[in-house]
């Protein structure tokens, strides 16, 4: 990646409307995705006239995320799930998002070390933080169970979907970032007609080959990642999954990862994924990042700002279909994480 790429993402911002998509269009769809609701008359005449004398979708979004109305949402969207008052008023997040190429292989080669050790020591546990998945713990029974709880992952992504006007087509390719062991994976390969799983730790790959194979599922193909270029194979799915998986990934990589999966995959892709977009006292500073790897051999948690989601996909002309608060991070006090839809028409 080079320099400042994640960082210099608004100066890549000045372009026209999505090709084939009238303003109208436009505005309707942030309305939708960041409002929750149709633009009025007034909003939607202003924002076309905005658009027409040259303000870029970023330009739109950031409008919309910085409206009254937004923060009035956000903090009754929070108070509904459990968060606190203080996200509405919260502070911005200092995030560094400029690195280099040889930054960005240490990153990676982090992160793949991390979870490897967890692939080799506790795989099941690492995806699923309960005492009962445990190495030492695991029963037959207890590993039927890890694995059923799969399906309500993609029941969650049909239903997001249906929500939004879409459905699984016959012939539609999944993109898993972090499949792990194969938990979301086999009930995922039961909806698509592929499915290509991503994951950074080569045993956790193995638990869900292994598995996989036992249940008589031959429709996945399995990508180890060591680095950017390793997510070329994003441009052969047309709908891209990532739960509980992001929020252990700095922001760089969180960021890189979006933005191959927003500008590899083509026209009418779905993008469903989990993401921290907050979290009280955050932030992340490369050099001290990397001055303090050799001490991070933890399951990190990290986050990136629903404004700098916005400006990676709509870069890539991707819109927002749908975001609402979920549980993931299990702290709701100290984080604010969401599930994102996304299309890109």
């Amino acid at each position: 990646m080079a320099k400042n790429k994640t960082g210099n993402v608004l100066a890549r911002m000045k372009r026209d409307i999505i090709p084939g998509h009238s303003s109208r269009q436009v505005v309707a769809g942030l309305y939708r995705g960041i409002l929750g609701r149709e633009p009025d008359r007034a909003g939607l005449a202003h924002y076309r006239s905005a658009i027409r004398a040259g303000m870029s979708i970023a330009g739109l979004a950031r409008a919309l995320l910085g409206s009254k109305e937004f923060a009035t949402r956000s903090a009754a969207l929070g108070e509904a799930a459990g968060h606190v008052r203080g996200f509405a008023m919260a502070p911005p997040l200092e995030i560094d998002g400029s690195f280099s190429p040889e930054e960005a292989d240490r990153y990676w080669r982090h992160v793949a070390s991390v979870w490897s050790s967890f692939g080799e020591t506790d795989p099941y546990w690492s995806v699923l933080t309960n005492q009962r998945y445990r190495t030492e713990e695991l029963t037959d029974e207890t590993l039927a169970a890890f694995y059923q709880t799969g399906r309500h992952s993609v029941d969650r992504l049909v239903a997001g979907l249906a929500r939004g006007g879409m459905a699984i087509r016959p012939d539609d390719v999944c993109a898993e970032y972090g499949c792990g062991v194969g938990r979301v994976t086999f009930w995922l390969a039961r909806r698509f007609k592929r499915v290509i799983a991503f994951d950074v730790s080569a045993p956790h790959i193995d638990v869900a080959r292994r598995y996989l194979a036992g249940q008589g599922l031959d429709n996945v193909e399995f990508v180890l990642v060591r680095g950017g270029d390793d997510l070329r194979k994003l441009s052969d799915a047309n709908c891209f999954y990532s739960i509980i998986v992001l929020q252990h990934n700095p922001p760089p990589i969180i960021s890189g990862i979006l933005q191959t999966a927003f500008e590899l995959m083509g026209k009418g892709s779905t993008f469903f994924f989990q993401l921290p977009t907050y979290m009280m006292g955050y932030r992340f500073r490369t050099n001290d990042y990397l001055a303090t790897l050799g001490d991070k051999a933890t399951m990190e948690m990290h986050c990136l700002p629903q404004p700098m989601i916005y400006d990676l996909a709509a870069s890539a002309g991707v819109w927002p279909v749908e975001i609402l608060p979920d549980p993931a991070t299990g702290n709701e006090k100290a984080w604010l994480s969401s599930t994102f839809l996304m299309r890109k028409p």
